[in-house]
């Protein structure tokens, strides 16, 4: 530590500033501290600069926000959920009690309740907001419920002429609403000490969306849907951040944030997706004798190898070739087969090296069948008697191939496997 300074706030509860060395040193002391009893209360930590709106922001924010409503007036619970799903931040009560210019914070027999200083009242309202949603009766346009992001079945490359479209149309750029709170690329940098715990999250964040429909979860139905699926509780803190939206926006490459107020979704980062379907299409390709598949026959070999229904969403893209155009290099081959597509897995072109000792292994199988009843035996025989006769192991990695039947598949002049009743 740094240094320490310890005051009063105007709310009466005790506080302090702590500076740290360096984020990632804040992150450390978040992981530990936040939340931990002293007596009969608990500390609560919060980033002096993490990036956050500055404090003339919030104020505009307040008075918009009281300036919207009937009465210029809201209970304070409700006042603090209609600031993070208008604004995509939370707003402390001890932050809002040093803002008496702009708010006034009372008891009332319902509750305490947050009223606009009538210094502000005849301040404009904004003419522009988030959504097109109309005032109802008895509720202001801060009141009113944000609609869900449509879903659209489209290819990404039409999405892409239709998005330059747009641009072009606007003059080249369009506002797009974002997190006020991530404009701090250090925020993504994680404290040495945390490093595992985040990438046991990262997995974790993968297990439970793709457990999901359409790999989608409600942004606030995320902790009791992680506290159902793993049996315990997310602490957000454990990870170094003191908001849910920072974990996640810490984990780019691995999950995003769609859409807006109580209406946000945690999805699948479409990098991601695409590794999980690269996993999923090998495993497919691999069940397969030939090691592959045509595109028509897909959707039920992949229903059998992993027992469940075929649906593109589920990765979420609209058309196979939106997947498939950014597969890793080398991971699959793509052809076309008169009116159908073929998907498979590359061979590996043997070296001359392997090449020679397949000759070699040719004139093994060849010494070995001679001593077999009728020159033949069962195939899951083969390894062991290679083993006895010649005094070394078989080791097919060693000829260039992964599997003992893509090696026999090499030498067909040789040997043939044939199919027979129970084996």
């Amino acid at each position: 530590v740094i240094h320490i300074s310890v005051f009063t706030q105007t709310d009466g509860n005790v506080a302090a500033h702590v500076k740290v060395p360096s984020l990632q040193d804040a992150q450390y002391a978040i992981s530990q501290l936040h939340r931990r009893k002293i007596g009969f209360k608990r500390m609560l930590i919060a980033y002096a600069n993490g990036g956050g709106p500055s404090p003339q922001l919030i104020r505009s924010q307040i008075v918009s926000l009281l300036l919207e409503v009937p009465g210029h007036s809201l209970p304070l619970f409700k006042f603090r959920e209609l600031f993070e799903s208008r604004y995509l931040s939370s707003i402390s009560v001890s932050d809002m009690y040093k803002m008496k210019d702009v708010c006034i914070i009372k008891e009332d027999p319902s509750g305490r309740m947050v009223s606009l200083n009538p210094d502000h009242r005849n301040t404009p309202s904004p003419s522009f907001g988030v959504g097109t949603q109309r005032p109802g009766a008895g509720k202001g346009w801060a009141e009113q419920d944000l609609e869900a992001l449509p879903n659209f079945r489209i290819g990404l490359n039409i999405l892409a002429e239709r998005i330059h479209t747009l641009l072009h149309s606007h003059n080249g750029s369009l506002p797009l609403p974002r997190s006020p709170h991530v404009s701090s690329p250090e925020l993504k940098c994680v404290s040495p000490p945390l490093a595992t715990q985040l990438a046991l999250f990262s997995r974790e964040l993968v297990d439970l969306l793709k457990t999901s429909p359409h790999c989608q979860l409600l942004f606030n139905r995320f902790i009791p849907a992680y506290h159902h699926h793993f049996g315990r509780q997310c602490r957000v803190a454990d990870y170094g951040f003191t908001k849910l939206i920072e974990l996640m926006e810490a984990l780019p490459n691995i999950v995003q944030v769609m859409g807006e107020g109580n209406k946000r979704v945690v999805t699948l980062s479409h990098r991601m997706q695409v590794r999980r379907f690269c996993s999923d299409l090998l495993r497919v390709l691999k069940s397969q004798a030939t090691k592959n598949v045509l595109l028509t026959e897909f959707p039920k070999v992949y229903q059998r190898v992993l027992n469940k229904p075929w649906d593109i969403v589920d990765y979420g893209v609209c058309e196979m070739e939106d997947l498939l155009s950014e597969l890793p290099e080398n991971s699959v081959v793509v052809s076309q087969q008169e009116s159908d597509v073929a998907i498979s897995i590359p061979k590996r072109e043997q070296t001359l090296e392997e090449i020679e000792k397949t000759k070699q292994f040719s004139g093994e199988v060849v010494e070995l069948m001679r001593h077999a009843p009728q020159c033949s035996m069962l195939f899951s025989k083969f390894i062991p008697a290679y083993h006895h006769h010649f005094g070394h192991q078989c080791r097919v990695s060693d000829f260039g191939f992964t599997k003992l039947i893509e090696l026999f598949e090499a030498i067909p002049e040789v040997v043939k496997k044939e199919k027979k009743l129970n084996n």
